[in-house]
């Protein structure tokens, strides 16, 4: 009775991880790959040569190799990808053909390089990078594949780095970038991924650097730069 309970609540556990039934697990040994094509399409395990940005290639010396099952031509379950060094480079979710659930990918060490929230293909919700030290690095936040609200960026300490409002991966707002202290660095208006407006740079005592005003990313007007003290130069 305990046992049943158990995997009741591991299955309940998975579906709420991926927001849907559990991933098969794929499979590890490069040796199971037979790499079937059955009436045109892929069926069974495979062993894939893949290209930096993810895709297939016939390239031998490809930088990455992945072990996937295909069912009726459309992958399916938990894709490994790996570096020519056979370290575990990405785990991947398929559903019916389109990754669906949380990729990660690792450092060539071992330690975890980024969470990547899929559905139906595409990143939806929070992208994360992490530095090698296991910190935090970045938090995107997307929508059908765009990015999508205020993304940050942190410095290895944990400090807040930068924040950038995005609208359909365009930068619309102020992007503010920070001293690891804390203080103010600048401040960059943005619409539609230009800069208009006025551009502020700042000492890290807080007092003002620089006004370049901007339109459609094209200085217009004077640029005024100051000391530390706030005079005029």
């Amino acid at each position: 009775m305990r046992v049943l309970l158990l995997a009741i609540i591991a299955f309940f556990y998975t579906i709420n991880a991926f927001g849907q039934a559990p991933i098969d697990s794929g499979f590890t040994n490069k040796a199971e790959a037979k790499n079937i094509i059955k009436d045109t399409t892929k069926e069974g395990k495979w062993v894939e040569n893949i290209d930096a940005k993810g895709n297939g290639t016939p390239l031998k010396n490809a930088p990455y190799y992945r072990l996937i099952m295909y069912k009726e031509g459309k992958a399916f379950g938990l894709a490994r990808y790996y570096y020519k060094s056979n370290k575990l480079a990405a785990l991947i979710p398929f559903v019916d053909g389109q990754k669906n659930g949380l990729g990660k990918l690792y450092f060539e060490s071992g330690k975890l390089l980024k969470e990547i929230p899929y559905s139906n293909g595409a990143v939806n919700g929070i992208a994360k990078t992490y530095y090698e030290s296991g910190n935090l690095q970045s938090e995107i936040p997307f929508t059908d594949g765009k990015k999508n609200g205020v993304g940050k960026l942190y410095f290895e300490s944990g400090k807040i780095k930068s924040e950038t409002t995005y609208s359909n991966s365009l930068k619309n707002g102020t992007v503010k970038v920070y001293y690891e202290s804390g203080a103010i660095m600048s401040e960059t208006p943005c619409t539609d991924d230009k800069r208009n407006g006025i551009v502020k740079e700042y000492y890290e005592n807080g007092k003002l650097k620089s006004e370049t005003p901007y339109k459609d990313d094209a200085i217009i007007g004077v640029v005024k730069n100051y000391d530390e003290n706030g005079k005029e130069l």
